[in-house]
């Protein structure tokens, strides 16, 4: 019997790359993907409406979860911990993978608008019945780097970046003995019935980490309720050029890709939506540029996530963007 996998992510502000993620993940087979949409600027929740008409997709409102009233109920899918550092986060992901739970999906995943699920070659339905097989599983990041085309594809034959000891889990539902301990991690009671990958094509996540460099500074003027200095987020060290390891890409799965995304942006009004996403990335971009200036030698936690980009302390900031 086919096992289905839920994908649920938070969106702030991410109309200029849903199309693309969604778009994937739905090529992969995934049966249903849930947004939660938050705290929003951009026509984020317009293009889901729009996407909504012909996709599986359902849109959640989840403004609520930024509430900080401590007596709003901590269940035993998160501990203390993760609530205390990241109260909207805990409480959506354990929304989230009751729903998935309750509305029958066999697994459940959380990821971002910016990760992509790579399976090294396997089939979804395979990989989830013969490879997952009612485990829970962590998957590898591997963060892409700098790229110098804006907007540019998420899948291409080689993209070069770096693995990095962080992961994101699928997760069987209903089963007891997991706690989510952070957006990477879980508590099992029986961590040897985890499974993990390695190896150069192993299954992974994709992590579109940087972007183009006026991508990366817009990322920056996003900021969330964990990672802010000032107005930036600031989980961020550096626009990084200098990837040490790369990850080759099947061409049929590209193929693949590009003809899923072109039949959505071939259906009414998405296009239009793209647009006006990718106008206020670069829009956002500049506010990052302008607060930049104002920034003094001396503020070294912030200049840091400026690191590698044209942006350099101490010198009049030129616009150096068309």
């Amino acid at each position: 019997m086919k096992k289905r996998l839920m994908v649920a992510a938070i969106a702030k502000d991410e109309a200029a790359y849903l199309p693309e993620w969604i778009a994937y993940h739905l090529m992969l087979g995934v049966d249903h993907i849930r947004v939660f949409v938050n705290n929003l600027e951009d026509n984020t929740r317009e293009l889901l409406e729009t996407i909504a008409l012909f996709a599986p997709i359902s849109i959640y409102e989840a403004d609520i979860y930024w509430q900080k009233d401590k007596s709003f109920p901590i269940d035993n899918l998160t501990n203390e911990e993760f609530f205390a550092k990241n109260h909207f986060q805990a409480r959506a992901m354990s929304k989230m993978y009751r729903m998935a739970t309750l509305e029958g999906y066999d697994y459940f995943t959380s990821i971002d608008v910016d990760e992509f699920i790579y399976l090294g070659g396997y089939s979804l339905e395979y990989f989830l019945t013969e490879v997952v097989n009612g485990r829970p599983t962590r998957l590898q990041w591997f963060n892409v780097a700098g790229e110098a085309d804006e907007f540019s594809h998420p899948i291409v034959g080689s993209l070069a970046g770096d693995f990095v000891p962080l992961h994101k889990l699928i997760i069987p539902t209903g089963i007891n003995g997991i706690v989510f301990s952070s957006p990477h991690s879980l508590v099992h009671t029986r961590p040897k019935d985890c499974l993990s990958f390695s190896g150069d094509n192993a299954p992974c996540i994709i992590h579109r980490y940087h972007r183009s460099e006026r991508e990366y500074l817009s990322m920056l003027g996003k900021g969330d309720v964990l990672h802010t200095v000032g107005q930036l987020k600031s989980n961020r060290v550096g626009f990084d050029l200098n990837p040490r390891s790369s990850l080759l890409i099947p061409q049929a799965l590209i193929d693949n890709f590009e003809t899923a995304y072109q039949h959505m942006l071939a259906e009414n009004g998405v296009s239009d939506h793209l647009i006006a996403g990718r106008k206020f990335v670069l829009q956002r971009a500049q506010f990052v540029k302008d607060y930049f200036a104002q920034l003094s030698e001396d503020e070294s936690n912030k200049l840091r996530m400026f690191d590698g980009t044209m942006l350099k302390p101490g010198k009049a900031c030129i616009k150096f963007w068309n």
